[in-house]
């Protein structure tokens, strides 16, 4: 699959001599150059622009900037949204293009972690100068850092690091380009549909579950096995109220017989929605409380599982997808086609959805994928 670059708010850095007092000058790097940031984005769309998604603007609020030689850290500076005090910058500065003094010249690498709010809550004692940057890549973002009961996209933390070196044209100076981008994914559905089975004449659908996800992402966008979601085949983890480990897809107006007309969110601007970690592409369980087929009704919870998703509604192993990238939206419509293959009595099962999802370009950058059955 040819993908793009996605939420590219372009940061260009670059460093220059400049002369300073010792007084600004960071102990044990008397060899120091300016640094010249300014941070934009590469498209005029916000990231949550679209039909599908809400109409706010992704808002870069606040984060820091921290230099490194090595595992050294050589200076941070804080980004505030007002009233900025030593060793901080305002984020209009930034967006203005503003110019650090007395970065380390030694320094190799820059990192920015922004919109933290409560992410990686111990940042301002993990990044400090003199410290180690791998003490602040062990920190974690978590699910309540990329989610949240109103389905809100503006402000998902947002990562990047960029490596520094002379500049091509002017070497006497070092250069750093790198890409920021949210440090989530987002899957969204927009209906359930039961429509080419004429076996069936009901099925209610019950509820809408995500499993196979990581709850946790170091830093370092890391993942460990511990962090893992895995609720398998435990029917206990489905029940038919459900939706309450699910922030994102809170909307509950389900209990839809499928027979009479798809099932489709009613407050969530037209899909529910899920921000996940970027990792393997987690799972969808339906749960359907009533089965019907041929007006006989069938005993029995049930569930469809999707499992597998294709870029192709047609399919096929050279359009499989597994894996989710950050910043990209994946927008998936779901049809059960045959009960008897894609229905089971228990969740995670043998029989699985292949979903086609469709991976939609908007600034959260997003794909169409299918399920592939």
């Amino acid at each position: 699959m040819k993908t793009k670059t996605i939420f590219s708010m372009l940061i260009i850095a670059l460093f220059a001599f400049v002369s300073c007092s010792k007084n600004d000058v960071p102990p044990g790097n008397r060899d120091t150059k300016s640094f010249y940031i300014q941070i934009r984005k590469a498209s005029e769309k916000s990231r949550a622009e679209g039909a599908d998604m809400s109409d706010q603007e992704v808002n870069f609020s606040d984060g820091y900037l921290i230099f490194t030689t090595a595992d050294d850290i050589g200076r941070v500076i804080r980004i505030v949204a007002s009233n900025a005090g030593d060793k901080q910058v305002l984020v209009s500065q930034l967006e203005a293009g503003v110019e650090i003094e007395n970065i380390p010249a030694s320094t190799t690498h820059v990192y920015l972690y922004g919109n933290l709010g409560e992410s990686l809550s111990g940042i301002a004692a993990a990044a400090i100068e003199g410290g180690s940057i791998s003490t602040v890549e062990a920190l974690t973002w978590g699910l309540g850092d990329i989610q949240n009961e109103t389905n809100d996209v503006a402000k998902v933390p947002v990562y990047g690091k960029g490596d520094v070196a002379p500049g091509e044209e002017e070497t006497d100076r070092l250069e750093s380009r790198f890409d920021v981008y949210p440090v989530a994914s987002r899957l969204q559905i927009g209906e359930i549909s039961c429509s080419d089975d004429e076996r069936v004449t009901k099925l209610t659908l019950s509820g809408i579950y995500i499993n196979g996800f990581y709850h946790s992402m170091d830093a370092d966008n890391t993942f460990l096995d511990t962090y893992l979601v895995d609720n398998g085949i435990d029917m206990t983890k489905y029940p038919a109220t459900g939706y309450e480990d699910y922030p994102t897809m809170s909307d509950v107006g389900l209990a839809t017989d499928l027979m009479d007309e798809a099932a489709t969110p009613t407050l969530t601007d037209g899909y529910w929605a899920y921000n996940f970690f970027p990792a393997t592409m987690p799972h969808i369980v339906l749960h359907f409380t009533e089965l019907e087929v041929g007006g006989e009704a069938v005993s029995g919870n049930k569930y469809a599982t999707v499992s597998r998703y294709s870029t192709s509604p047609e399919g096929g192993e050279e359009n499989v997808f597994t894996t989710a990238l950050a910043g990209y939206v994946y927008t998936l419509n779901i049809d059960i086609t045959d009960y008897e293959q894609q229905l089971s009595d228990r969740p995670e099962s043998s029989s699985s959805v292949i979903g086609y999802v469709i991976i939609n370009i908007i600034d959260w950058q997003g794909v169409t994928l299918y399920p592939e059955w």
